[in-house]
């Protein structure tokens, strides 16, 4: 079981999640080090690069710390962390690291990847619950019990039909839960900035940083003000 100290670590990284600094300071690694493998794949890196900041792009490498106090400058750990990446990479592949992209490029494809791979603990442990559930459902299904409602007795009914309602609700939600990971996450090989004048950055499969999106997820308000997650679909302009 994976065990975190802070304030949130029991509601966001329960059980065989991470969330912390390192599974965040690793996943915008991965988003830098795949935006510089694409960079190479389309001419406007060094050969060799892509793999030289791949092999730079380790969180244990950097200070979490030391990252969140630079933040403090700039609002983000980014700029800080790729400026330790470019000096932690050989002076001919210093080029391709964060070439094209925003910060927000690289922590909008971080949460995802963070997000993502969450999702293998959390599908596991909802796996489990529906099991729990199913079992209950079938061994309780003449039991019967004092049915509620807004906590007023009501018609009675059977602790089955309660514990299914509790596998229907599992279900849906391992569904929602499928339907995000069967989304195509990509790293931020698309920003807005660009990578090159009208060229294209597209990752190959083996490219890419864990997730295959259709591009960065940027958060942005809709026209009654309320956020929601807005793809920018496409390459650089």
């Amino acid at each position: 079981m994976h065990t975190q100290q802070g304030l949130f670590a029991g509601l966001f990284g329960r059980g065989g999640v991470e969330a912390g600094d390192e599974a965040w300071l690793q996943a915008m690694l991965d988003a830098e080090a795949a935006l510089a493998r694409a960079l190479e794949r389309a001419g406007l890196a060094a050969d060799g690069a892509g793999a030289a900041v791949t092999a730079a792009a380790d969180a244990s490498r950097f200070d979490p710390a030391d990252l969140g106090r630079q933040a403090a400058l700039t609002g983000n750990p980014v700029p800080p962390l790729a400026r330790a990446l470019t000096a932690a990479v050989p002076s001919w592949a210093a080029g391709a690291v964060h070439r094209g992209a925003t910060s927000q490029d690289i922590l909008d494809t971080a949460a995802m990847l963070v997000a993502k791979r969450a999702s293998h603990a959390i599908l596991a442990d909802l796996a489990d619950a529906a099991a729990a559930a199913a079992g209950l459902a079938a061994a309780h299904r003449d039991t019967i019990m004092i049915g509620r409602t807004l906590l007023q007795q009501a018609v009675p009914v059977t602790f089955g039909l309660v514990a299914a309602g509790w596998l229907t609700a599992i279900d849906e939600a391992r569904r929602g839960l499928a339907r995000f990971r069967a989304l195509a996450y990509e790293p931020a090989s698309h920003s807005r900035a660009g990578v090159g004048a009208g060229r294209r950055c597209g990752c190959r499969r083996e490219d890419r940083a864990g997730c295959h999106p259709a591009g960065p997820v940027r958060s942005g308000r809709g026209r009654r003000g309320r956020r929601g997650p807005r793809r920018l679909v496409g390459h650089a302009a």
